[in-house]
């Protein structure tokens, strides 16, 4: 049995019908979630035109994964029956790939940490296909994709060349005030100097940099929101970075249209986290973050993760271009990192944005009725 259901998902893989995630929930529920995507992953070309198409689809694939353990299983196959019939529609692998030489993920991390191409997704890239290779078990199996991707995009060392200047020469002139407003509403030279000069005395930058992060996309207009919400990628794959890349990520975050400095004023009356639900899936971005406070002041930021992944649950995977699903992660990964006070404005800040982005999830709604139907 099992190995008809293989080869009815392999089917399905090549060439989508309408019974995709039928067969979808059926080669999970025999040969397991690891194995199904595993084999989805396979078909995928790591190389030539359609790799960033490719690149794309697996970050969001990574995502989901990451925010399982805050969703509702059907939830959480209805998001993934979705994708793989997304990614089952595009172009297929022709011949498996090789990575060349001896190269690793720390290895090529390292290689590429300093490159701001495309505002730093090789090193977002690379983070986060190390980590979904361990969830499924592929080994150095996307390391080529990486090495496509890389090797396709120009470099961009500029700030990185920036941020050594402050780090290597002579200590800079910092100037003085909250790291946080100098982020937002000082000049790329006092950002580069200030954090130049706190990264030098081995002084903690993450939260600042959340802050200013979650202050940029409350700001953003609903046009600008996936390419805000995209600092918190970057923010999420510097664990363990050098010092050049947090004055890297001040730098990105600076330059993000900043013309306001939203501030955590009290608000009056009672919400629960179903409420905050309620206001994100009604799109409503001002009543989301109202709301959001008012949960906030009574709950821990990190037991609102299951409220925002199910939030982000009821949308396709890829509207927004996946943006959604890549800031709630990044979120997920960055709240152990993050005092009480960063926590709360990240979570409020992803509230809002989720509101200001939400469309319909009638795939994801389709995957969860033939995931129910199945098991």
């Amino acid at each position: 049995m099992e190995h008809l259901l293989r080869k009815a998902w392999l089917l399905e893989l090549r060439e989508p019908t309408p019974d995709f995630m039928a067969v979808y929930a059926r080669r999970v529920k025999t040969g397991g979630q690891d194995t199904a995507l595993k084999e989805l992953v396979e078909r995928l070309p790591l190389s030539g035109p359609a790799a960033l198409r490719s690149a794309q689809g697996l970050m969001v694939l990574r995502a989901i994964l990451l925010l399982a353990p805050w969703l509702e299983v059907p939830s959480l196959h209805g998001m993934l029956a979705a994708h793989a019939l997304g990614l089952a529609t595009g172009p297929a692998a022709n011949v498996p790939e090789a990575s060349s030489g001896a190269e690793t993920y720390a290895s090529l991390r390292t290689r590429v940490s300093p490159d701001m191409a495309s505002t730093g997704i090789k090193g977002i890239l690379a983070h986060q296909m190390e980590d979904l290779a361990s969830r499924l078990g592929l080994g150095a199996g996307l390391l080529p994709l990486l090495q496509s991707i890389c090797a396709a995009l120009p470099a961009d060392l500029y700030w990185h060349q920036r941020a050594l200047k402050r780090l290597k020469g002579p200590a800079p002139q910092a100037p003085s005030g909250d790291p946080v407003r100098v982020i937002c509403e000082g000049s790329l030279v006092a950002v580069l100097d200030l954090f130049g000069s706190m990264v030098r005395r081995g002084e903690p930058v993450l939260g600042f940099l959340a802050e200013a992060a979650s202050r940029k996309l409350l700001e953003a207009d609903r046009g600008l929101q996936g390419r805000t919400s995209w600092i918190f990628a970057y923010l999420a794959a510097l664990a363990g970075a050098g010092p050049a890349q947090w004055l890297q990520a001040a730098a990105l975050i600076h330059l993000f249209p900043s013309e306001e400095w939203p501030a955590l004023e009290p608000v009056d009356g009672e919400a629960n986290p179903g409420d905050l639900l309620e206001a994100i899936l009604d799109a409503d971005p001002r009543e989301a973050r109202r709301t959001a406070l008012q949960v906030l002041g009574r709950v821990a930021p990190t037991d609102l993760m299951p409220i925002l992944a199910e939030a982000v649950a009821a949308s396709d995977p890829m509207n927004d271009g996946g943006h959604r699903l890549l800031a709630t992660a990044a979120v997920a990964e960055l709240l152990p990192r993050l005092d009480r006070t960063s926590q709360t404005w990240i979570v409020l800040a992803l509230a809002t944005s989720l509101a200001a982005t939400q469309t319909s999830g009638d795939q994801v709604e389709m995957g969860k009725r033939a995931w129910n139907r199945v098991v």
